[in-house]
């Protein structure tokens, strides 16, 4: 928890009010690289009325492959406005089927939260622009990028694997995610950089995709740890460390 939920990032149903769970840090005790995080005070909040939509829709119950695609669109559509109201939305689709599992609305009620729905019956036809918004409030600098503070959406992919499964079919994967998937997102959203705590460890720019530009700053305060007590294969210092042919590190 001290880690990198409130060290780097802590994103949930909450972030577009309250921002990350980095963002809401107000004090840590030192650490040190012959010890561990002591404690860390947090802001904290009044409870208040929230409420939560999910829903889902198939090929088939929109009517077709073309008409599923417009619902699709739609949603995106009428989320931005949404999500400028604090909402936060948790949802995935696959070429058949589209699955939200919730729409967090702190501060409204069922009946204001589900008027916005209207949309998916009124505007499906619809095609989209996709803009930005405020993802999270920004307080204090803390170890989250600041191109987080613009972003309209965090994107996961998840191909279906199974841990049973032996490493090179993983890596076949993995190949395939960084040196295809992933440019195409890089093109489509340029400098839009990676959640670091979920993002992919074989990123070919670790120092802008996860860092945007808080990397030296970050590097200055690992100062404290100048033999490297503390590393791994993303975190700040990564790059004094090389991989050995069995993958581990060692000083570079």
């Amino acid at each position: 928890m001290a880690g990198g939920y409130l060290g780097g990032g802590g994103h949930s149903y909450l972030s577009g009010i309250y921002g990350f769970a980095a963002d809401n840090v107000l004090e840590w005790e030192i650490v040190t690289a012959d010890g561990v995080v002591l404690s860390a005070t947090v802001r904290v909040f009044p409870n208040e009325v929230t409420s939560n939509a999910a829903f889902s829709f198939s090929v088939s119950q929109a009517g077709g492959v073309e008409q599923y695609w417009n619902a699709v669109s739609a949603y995106h559509q009428q989320l931005k406005p949404l999500l400028d109201q604090g909402m936060v939305a948790d949802y995935g689709f696959t070429n058949g089927t589209m699955v939200v599992n919730g729409v967090m609305a702190p501060g409204q009620t069922n009946d204001s939260l589900h008027r916005p729905w209207l949309f998916l019956r009124r505007d499906s036809a619809q095609r989209p622009e996709f803009r930005t918004q405020s993802y999270r409030p920004a307080y204090c600098a803390n170890a989250a990028q600041p191109n987080f503070n613009d972003a309209y959406s965090s994107l996961m992919i998840s191909p279906r694997w199974s841990n049973s499964l032996p490493w090179w079919e993983a890596q076949v994967l993995q190949d395939q995610l960084v040196n295809e998937l992933l440019p195409i997102y890089d093109a489509a959203a340029q400098d839009a950089g990676a959640y670091k705590i979920e993002a992919n460890w074989a990123d070919k720019d670790i120092k802008k995709s996860f860092y945007a530009g808080t990397y030296e700053r970050l590097g200055y305060i690992k100062k404290i740890d100048p033999e490297g007590f503390f590393y791994g294969i993303t975190s700040v210092g990564f790059d004094r460390f090389a991989w050995d042919s069995a993958g581990r590190l060692c000083n570079a």
